[in-house]
């Protein structure tokens, strides 16, 4: 279990935004992942905020759904929901998971599985929302900072919101400081190769690392399309770290140890 830590609760901007389309159909369809009575995550999606820690159960219905892939239509869900719905369920959940990250006692918050699904989720449900989803990393990033950064756990969590907050920043229409991105890309492959390399060589098991490991595909997806043809206003600088980062990610390149 993660420490508890007395830092600023996490910002409330992106699920208050995913709140209005939480239609009583994708309520529904929630609490069924668990069995659980609609209300209860009626109550959810109704609360100011998102009360931590909680209900096991409930964590195992939003955790259920996040699995879902919107974009497949085989199987019964098509049946029943739009590609739309199911990506506004499915962000709703991630974002609840991320916004319990601080009080998680297990897997279900991972960072390594919510965050792709909450970026891909996010661009097909508002890409405006961008700002709002990197808000709410930025806390679980500062959070893992300061609860321990000497743990394996929040020393890779921490990098792969940092990777997040990088497709993001080439994700997003809004204007882009690229003097601080090209840095903050330098800082990525800094804290591999000084916190990762006498015990993760590559990439990917920082992509993979927690108890699922079924996200790396999607980690690698998010880079090809935005790190590897990043806008076209961009610097060169700033094309080059976005490419440098995409390619590392997606050819899970080595760093030699120091």
């Amino acid at each position: 279990m993660k420490d508890r830590d007395a830092r600023a609760p996490y910002p409330t901007g992106l699920i208050d935004l995913i709140k209005p389309r939480m239609t009583p159909k994708l309520v529904r369809y929630i609490a069924d992942a668990d069995f659980l009575k609609s209300r209860v995550i009626e109550h959810l999606v109704q609360s100011p905020r998102i009360i931590s820690p909680l209900d096991d159960r409930v964590i195992e219905a939003l955790s259920l759904v996040k699995w879902d892939d919107p974009e497949d239509r085989s199987g019964d869900n098509p049946k029943k929901f739009t590609t739309r719905e199911l990506h506004i369920s499915r962000l709703f959940c991630c974002a609840c998971l991320l916004s319990a990250y601080s009080e998680s006692k297990g897997h279900e918050s991972e960072p390594s599985e919510v965050l792709p699904r909450l970026i891909e989720s996010t661009i097909a449900v508002e890409q405006a929302w961008l700002g709002e989803l990197k808000d709410l990393i930025v806390w679980a990033r500062d959070w893992c900072d300061q609860a321990d950064p000497t743990w394996h756990e929040h020393e890779t969590d921490a990098t792969l919101c940092r990777m997040a907050l990088m497709i993001i920043a080439a994700a997003s229409k809004d204007r882009v400081d690229q003097v601080d991105f090209a840095r903050a890309v330098d800082e990525i492959f800094e804290r591999k190769q000084r916190s990762f390399a006498r015990r993760i060589d590559r990439w990917t098991w920082i992509l993979e690392d927690g108890f699922f490991r079924q996200s790396v595909h999607l980690w690698k997806s998010l880079a090809d399309r935005y790190l590897l043809t990043p806008p076209n206003d961009w610097t060169e600088e700033a094309k080059a770290a976005a490419r440098r980062l995409g390619n590392a990610m997606i050819r899970d390149e080595s760093t030699p140890p120091l």
